[in-house]
């Protein structure tokens, strides 16, 4: 009975209809815009069709997929000396876009020293002289990684040379004659 009292009185009272149909109407509304604010923010997806006409503009911002990186060379096992030039080449598959930068790193088991970078420029193969200025010692990489922006943002795809190389001073002694010979 009660139940049916309340149900009465909730349909005669205009006021309170009209409140509960303005309720109703505004959390579509709530809803709809923190789902696009959420969108903006890359935090989830819209499943829109792509627009027939390029030339409209939509809201959503294009990522940049990062490209695989292969390193050519060095591929290990030479001898380099400290302070010459050392090759290195690598390759990215899809082709690295025209934007960004690769870090072409040496490594020995984590002690990274930033040797050069290198602008990306939309090819899919790239080559660059390293100084190197390490210590003597074996078990160095190459390591390369790139970003989407040059000066800032996160490195990613590294990438290693398949082998170790080493770094040797090559030190050479001359040693001159303690003085003149003589011989008979």
């Amino acid at each position: 009975m009660k139940g049916a009292v309340m149900e009465a009185q909730r349909s005669t009272d205009p006021q309170q209809r009209e409140g509960r149909r303005r309720r109703s109407r505004r959390a579509p509304l709530a809803v709809a815009a923190l789902l696009a604010l959420l969108v903006l923010c890359g935090l989830c997806s819209a499943a829109a069709p792509a627009p027939a006409d390029a030339s409209v503009f939509t809201p959503f911002a294009a990522t940049v997929a990062a490209p695989t990186i292969t390193v050519t060379a060095p591929t290990g096992g030479g001898t380099y000396a400290e302070g010459s030039l050392l090759p290195v080449s690598w390759t990215t598959s899809p082709a690295a876009p025209a934007a960004g930068e690769f870090r072409v790193n040496v490594d020995q088991f984590g002690s990274i020293s930033t040797l050069t970078l290198v602008p990306a420029t939309g090819a899919s193969s790239y080559s660059c002289w390293l100084t190197l200025n390490t210590s003597d010692w074996s078990a160095y990489k190459v390591v390369i990684d790139w970003r989407s922006t040059a000066g800032s943002g996160n490195w990613v795809s590294p990438a290693s040379s398949p082998g170790f190389f080493t770094v040797d001073s090559f030190t050479s002694y001359i040693y001159e004659p303690a003085g003149p010979t003589t011989h008979p």
